[in-house]
């Protein structure tokens, strides 16, 4: 501060201004002694008042509170002294258009001043005089210099006892003029600057990144800042970390699947736990590795100190070979990322190949069955079946048990069935699921539902002689008997026809001749009957 003359004790009340950034224009008017009210006309102007009466802030501008009896709505300034009263502004050469505005009156006359002015330049004194004698010279007037950085705070996580963690930081000038760092100061001790020396200037939009370590000395949680001074401005980073012991631990370490045929998987557990005196974040897993897959784990999850977590690592080989992987579970623990190492190895695979391609039932009739029977043959590599879906429910799969294996040059038989719930053509398909090549192996499946009594067979013969009166038929399902009649009175004439056959069925016929007398002759030759 400058004085240029003294002028009484009451000097210590008259405000002091500073201009801390460029600004087209500003104003601010007078009351008397130490009453001043700010007014800004471009939106980056920032005028300090530095009061040393009673200062409050009221909607951005700072007020300094009207000595007794003067109405705070009006800015005016009334000549109590007994001498003319005088008002001036006065700028240093360093300042531009800053007017100078004097104005006298006799005692008791009042004035509204309005005094404005614009500085350009990096460096001046602003000087505001009241009264006949005296003259305050206020701060020099400086372009804006302030710091940011990038982040605006650090924060370490958990760090071992004993260990340092290291995070960067970068200051950047985006103020008007250049910037000197000259002092840089820290609240605690377990956050260590460094990457830099004192003091180091800054120009408009230069950046500097500076290197912050983390030591803890204890179990515990520490804030503090870090604060990096000039000449007329300062920046504070806010920095955080917390002390622990221990680690997270994953087990196993390494994992080995073995053989595994191409189209299967095998699983195995891992189990995290949390040895670290603080709770931990399991934030995000990543698979490396084709075929490798996790579940079980869904992040984020939190883990108190003690408590484990188990969740499973898949291999499912996509071809064969030898496969390495790796899961890496990224943590707040201090050894952030954990590697489960994986090995498996995806083996070679045979063909399966079927009997028939296509497994043709023929006619049937509705609400009956007929079954056909089919082969799987394993060739180069033996095959495991591990399943079979058909695609129609009128076709089912009989005789086969799964899982099974069929060693390389073997085969296995099986039964298809079909029992037709309409009348027309059907179609369908035996899907089976293998670790063969050619996965899955598809058996085709038809046939024709019929209407009962669609089919008829009719027998004729001749006549016996002149003694008998008629006929009886029987009929069997098996060749040689035994036979059941199947016609409820005597057949007269020579021919029969049967229309309760059925569809996919054989049948075998014998007759008998009946005298007037009631004897019954012998059964006549078999004939044999085919029903499609």
């Amino acid at each position: 501060m400058e004085i240029q003359q003294l002028a009484g004790s009451w000097l210590q009340h008259l405000p002091q201004l500073e201009i801390r950034r460029p600004i087209h224009s500003a104003e601010f008017r007078t009351r008397c002694k130490h009453n001043i009210r700010r007014q800004l006309g471009a939106k980056r102007t920032e005028l300090l008042l530095r009061d040393h009466g009673r200062g409050q802030q009221r909607n951005g501008e700072w007020l300094l509170e009207p000595s007794a009896g003067h109405d705070t709505n009006f800015v005016t300034c009334t000549n109590s002294w007994s001498s003319s009263f005088l008002e001036k502004l006065v700028c240093k050469p360093s300042i531009s258009e800053c007017p100078t505005q004097t104005y006298s009156g006799a005692k008791g006359a009042s004035k509204l001043s309005t005094m404005r002015f614009s500085p350009i330049a990096t460096r001046g004194l602003l000087a505001f005089s009241v009264g006949l004698l005296l003259t305050l010279a206020a701060e020099p007037v400086y372009a804006s210099a302030e710091l940011s950085s990038k982040p605006q705070a650090l924060w370490f996580g958990l760090v071992e006892v004993g260990k340092a963690k290291t995070s960067s930081l970068t200051i950047v000038n985006t103020g008007t003029t250049r910037f000197t760092v000259s002092k840089v100061t820290k609240s605690a001790f377990q956050f260590v600057p460094s990457g830099y020396s004192l003091p180091f200037t800054l120009a408009v939009g230069q950046r500097k990144t500076i290197k912050v370590a983390f030591k803890p000395s204890a179990k515990r949680e520490v804030d503090g800042t870090i604060t990096f001074s000039g000449t007329t401005a300062g920046l504070t980073v806010h920095v955080h970390g917390t002390g622990v012991t221990g680690y997270l631990k994953g087990n196993p370490s390494s994992i080995s699947f073995g053989t595994v045929q191409v189209g299967y998987q095998k699983s195995a557990q891992i189990t995290l736990t949390n040895n670290v005196s603080h709770e931990v974040g399991i934030h995000r897993l990543y698979v490396y590795g084709t075929g490798f897959s996790y579940s079980g784990l869904s992040a984020p999850i939190y883990l108190r100190p003690g408590q484990s977590y188990t969740f499973t690592a898949i291999f499912r080989p996509k071809s064969a070979g030898t496969i390495g992987g790796k899961i890496s579970v990224v943590s707040s623990a201090p050894n952030w990322n954990v590697v489960v190492a994986l090995w498996g190895t995806g083996g070679s695979t045979g063909n399966l190949s079927l009997g028939a391609s296509t497994l043709n039932f023929g006619n049937v009739s509705v609400g009956t069955s007929k079954s056909v029977g089919g082969s799987l043959a394993a060739s180069g590599k033996s095959v495991t079946v591990s399943s079979a879906t058909t695609s129609s429910s009128e076709f089912t799969l009989t005789g086969l048990r799964f899982p099974f294996t069929i060693p390389a040059g073997q085969h296995v038989s099986f039964s298809a069935k079909f029992t037709p719930q309409s009348s027309g053509t059907a179609s369908g398909r035996i899907s089976f699921k293998s670790n063969a090549s050619n996965s899955p192996t598809i058996e085709n499946v038809t046939g024709s539902g019929i209407s009962a009594g669609q089919h008829r067979v009719t027998l004729s013969w001749k006549a016996s002689g002149s003694l008998v009166v008629g006929y009886n038929i029987y009929r069997s399902g098996t060749s040689g008997g035994p036979y059941n009649r199947i016609n409820s009175v005597l057949q007269r004439s020579t021919s029969y026809t049967d229309a309760s056959v059925q569809a996919g069925k054989t049948y075998y016929y014998v007759t008998t001749a009946v005298t007037s007398g009631g004897k019954e002759s012998g059964f006549s030759n078999q004939v044999r009957a085919v029903i499609p």
